[in-house]
């Protein structure tokens, strides 16, 4: 994928595309002029693609000044339920859109600006399941077997000995907010020199359900019929990209030409708790996860940050019926990476009583030791 020429992915490969780790557009479609897609292009200066070549072009501004500003707001009542005899439940959900778009002359016939911001956020239900009110309650439809009972009563324990606070386990929302803006400056140096440089930002972050592994803890405690977690075992994923993008094109001469593209792009993809640090616990009932609490456990010291550089040249001549083409494609990248599972801890619990006991004989003794009947050692060494 490409903006205007220059390389625009997810390099570090955990997503297709940027924006694909919150689900969200990178770049305004106010922002864009038209949309390329090449499927088997003979250029030799297209490449770096499977299956299709999609280059976005985006807005610049001319000699006239113009504008735009748009809002959207969408929430469930708004959502058609019906299509012929079927009913379709669409849930509860809120979504808002706030996008302006300005461009024009700096210097008439000269230097023009474009620039755009959009600001977007999704609330939808944390969890459509919720406790069951008394016991004998049979599981079904977003009706657990957990009890609500047992988990107020969990929640006001580990605050008042603990100073944890779970947070709400239903009735929660989950938010995915993401604010963009592009500015982009076309500037004509002469009648045969052309300069553009274009910035765009994005910063995004979205809640996800705590981790379903059993490679940490019992696993399958993501809340379903048999288990409810606490919405502070939940974790956040941003994806926040920066990048600056410079191009020079030229006329050498009536048969040669030169377009030298420079461009640099910045990524952070790490995760970010949504309750304060503490141990992992998962509490069994049955054979099967109960309830969760404590830090989702691959997120505490859980961090991404890339970097990509990136120089194109391209040189064309001109002879007679055929165009010759000499160029130079470089691009370096670089990444931080930061992943230690379960470095807060994780621990199972055969049952509600089995926790209370072994956290009240902690709390009477703090020194005291124990002997896990399961435990992981990891230990790597990367020269």
């Amino acid at each position: 994928m490409t903006v205007d020429g220059s390389y625009f992915n997810n390099s570090f490969g955990l997503a297709g595309q940027p924006g694909d780790r919150t689900g969200v557009a990178p770049i305004s479609l106010e922002a864009i002029e038209q949309v390329q897609v090449n499927i088997a292009p003979y250029d030799v200066r297209q490449g770096n693609f499977v299956g299709a070549s999609v280059n976005t072009v985006t807005r610049s501004g001319g000699n006239k000044f113009f504008g735009s500003a748009s809002y959207q707001y969408q929430h469930q009542g708004l959502v058609g339920t019906e299509a012929g005899a079927l009913t379709y439940n669409p849930g509860t959900f809120k979504y808002n859109r706030m996008t302006f778009s300005v461009g024009g002359p700096i210097i008439e016939n000269k230097l023009f600006f474009f620039a755009n911001y959009e600001g977007d956020e999704r609330t939808e239900p944390g969890t459509t399941f919720i406790a069951a009110a008394a016991p004998g309650i049979t599981p079904a439809g977003n009706q657990t077997r957990v009890l609500a009972s047992d988990l107020d009563n969990l929640s006001s324990f580990l605050k008042s000995n603990f100073g944890y606070e779970t947070g709400p386990y239903q009735g929660y929302n989950a938010l995915t907010p993401a604010k963009r803006f592009l500015i982009k400056f076309d500037y004509n140096l002469d009648q045969r020199n052309k300069l553009t440089v274009r910035y765009n930002h994005l910063d995004s972050e979205t809640d996800v359900l705590m981790s379903n592994s059993s490679s940490l803890g019992f696993g399958n405690r993501r809340s379903n019929l048999t288990g409810l977690n606490f919405k502070a075992s939940n974790y956040t994923i941003l994806e926040n990209i920066r990048s600056i993008v410079g191009e020079w094109s030229s006329i050498i001469s009536d048969n040669m030409s030169n377009n030298l593209l420079v461009g640099y792009s910045f990524s952070d993809e790490s995760r970010g708790d949504v309750g304060k640090l503490f141990p992992m616990v998962d509490i069994l009932n049955g054979g099967s996860v109960y309830t969760s609490f404590g830090s989702e456990p691959f997120t505490p010291n859980n961090e991404l940050r890339y970097w990509s550089y990136q120089l194109q040249d391209n040189f064309t001549l001109a002879r007679e019926d055929h165009f010759l083409t000499f160029g130079v494609s470089v691009e370096r990248y670089q990444s931080e990476n930061v992943f230690f599972p379960g470095s807060q801890s994780v621990y199972i619990y055969n049952s509600m009583s089995d926790f209370y006991a072994d956290a009240n004989a902690y709390k009477n003794n703090t020194t005291s030791t124990v002997r896990p009947s399961r435990f992981q050692v990891r230990w790597m060494n990367i020269p």
